[in-house]
């Protein structure tokens, strides 16, 4: 006896889910959709299960739930992707030819379906390209109006090697740098352009690992100095006549971000453009005000390193915040190159030294860099393999893992940072502690001040293990 689901007109939804999730048909032994169950409750598939419908794609003769009376959702894709994606040109043409396979091969067929119907998604933005019949070049994304969906399909056809990798970060800012230099007039253009471009961008060039945080950064930098030159211009004041006390008023009208106006500053005294100028420095000049207290940075650290329940990205994430003061944008960009292991230890590289890590962080560590990457997402070969990856190869956004602590674990990044950072400048010295966690020496000399230590409390306590032979603690010190 079998008895059949009351399919009936399936609408598409459920329709593409029941074509993706194919099972082994109890009465032939096949692997296709589930469309029946038999008297002992067996999966029967759609041929098996007496329901009276055509379940032969006439396309591809594929057996399958189909979305139509003849074809599958495949081979619907497929004839809509054709048929938007013609075109003339040979080069486009093998670079469409890549497309498809992507979407048909890579993708599943709901979610193509999904991109095709979408008229905001990436595929929308790239039927407008192909219809200028010209090849997909950096360029031509250039001449478009930037924004999430340009930068999307850039790293997509990066990834599937239609286009060659680029430095993204530099390369927006450059585009965004001549769209601000066209709106200012040319006494201002003729200071900020050299500013923004052979200072700040050089610097962005040089930095190690540009993240979308650094050219953002960078933006408030070169905005800031536009609207100071365009302050003094309403002033009817030159650059070379600013005084301290037209810093001070710039300043005080406006919010703190107004003090990024330092480094520009700090720019045009090195060649002679102004006088000395002072801007307070944006950071916290004392003791940070909302910062963990320890036994609450030990309950989420405890908690991150034995909840099974947590997402296992948000466990060592959030371990490596709480434990080594890692902020959400380093952790998004570690690979699997940065693990090594030495016998039973195993070390996270955080900058340019291997870092020890306690072994319950370490098997989470492992655990999270032998999960196999997203399966329907293009990997060139050179892919680093992101221990948090993202899509199209990426690493996760660093916002996104910060709205992930903050959900999940209930973990402010920042404020648990600035409490890893208090614990270890108190054991360690400002230059230890800079080259361990990729910090600079400032900023290591800052926290070793408030935490009120200094390098003599650390030698004794490093003389005192040596000297003791006694067991490790519970969550060994980094250095240890």
């Amino acid at each position: 006896m079998r008895i059949t689901l009351p399919l009936g007109p399936v609408c598409d939804p459920c329709c593409h889910q029941l074509s993706e999730n194919p099972i082994h048909c109890a009465a032939c032994g096949r692997q296709r959709p589930q469309a029946g169950l038999d008297a002992r409750g067996h999966p029967l598939c759609g041929p098996c299960s007496g329901e009276h419908r055509n379940w032969y794609c006439r396309s591809c003769g594929t057996i399958d739930l189909l979305v139509s009376t003849t074809n599958c959702l495949g081979c619907l894709n497929a004839a809509r992707i054709d048929h938007t994606l013609q075109c003339t040109h040979p080069h486009l043409r093998a670079q469409t030819d890549s497309i498809r396979a992507l979407l048909l091969k890579a993708y599943p067929p709901r979610r193509t379906a999904f991109l095709l119907e979408s008229r905001h998604s990436w595929f929308a933005l790239l039927t407008d390209l192909v219809r200028a019949d010209e090849p997909l070049t950096h360029a031509s994304l250039d001449r478009r109006p930037q924004g999430m969906r340009i930068r999307h399909l850039r790293r997509l056809l990066t990834s599937i090697e239609i286009l060659p990798p680029r430095d993204d970060a530099v390369e927006d800012l450059d585009l965004w740098i001549d769209d601000l230099l066209a709106e200012q007039p040319p006494h201002i253009t003729v200071v900020l352009q050299p500013y923004a471009t052979w200072h700040v961008t050089h610097r962005l060039r040089r930095a190690r690992g540009n993240s979308p945080s650094a050219a953002k950064y960078a933006r408030t930098r070169i905005r800031c100095a536009a609207d100071f030159l365009t302050w003094l211009h309403t002033r009817s004041t030159d650059l070379t006549q600013a005084t301290q006390h037209d810093v001070d008023c710039w300043l005080d009208h406006g919010t703190t971000t107004r003090r990024r106006i330092r480094d520009f500053l700090t720019w045009t005294n090195k060649r002679g453009l102004t006088t000395d100028l002072h801007v307070p420095w944006l950071g916290t000049q004392g003791l940070p005000g909302h910062v963990l207290d320890e036994h609450t940075r030990w309950q989420l650290l405890h908690r991150c390193l034995t909840d099974p329940a947590l997402d296992l990205r948000v466990r060592v994430a959030g371990a490596l915040v709480l434990l080594f003061g890692q902020n959400p944008t380093r952790i998004a960009a570690l690979s699997a190159e940065n693990i090594t292991a030495d016998g039973s230890d195993t070390y996270l590289t955080l900058r340019d030294h291997p870092v020890l890590l306690p072994p319950a962080l370490a098997t989470l560590v492992r655990d999270l860099a032998g999960q196999p990457p997203p399966a329907d997402e293009p990997r060139p070969t050179d892919t680093p393999t992101w221990l948090f990856p993202g899509r199209n190869a990426a690493h996760i956004y660093p916002g996104r893992l910060a709205r992930l602590l903050n959900r999940d674990l209930g973990l402010d990044a920042r404020a648990a940072r600035g409490s890893a950072l208090l614990a270890l400048a108190a054991d360690l010295p400002a230059s230890v502690l800079a080259d361990l966690l990729g910090l600079s020496i400032d900023t290591a000399l800052r926290w070793q001040a408030l935490a009120a230590r200094d390098q003599g409390i650390y030698l004794a306590a490093r003389l005192d293990d040596d000297n003791a032979d006694v067991g490790g603690d519970t969550y060994p010190h980094p250095t240890r």
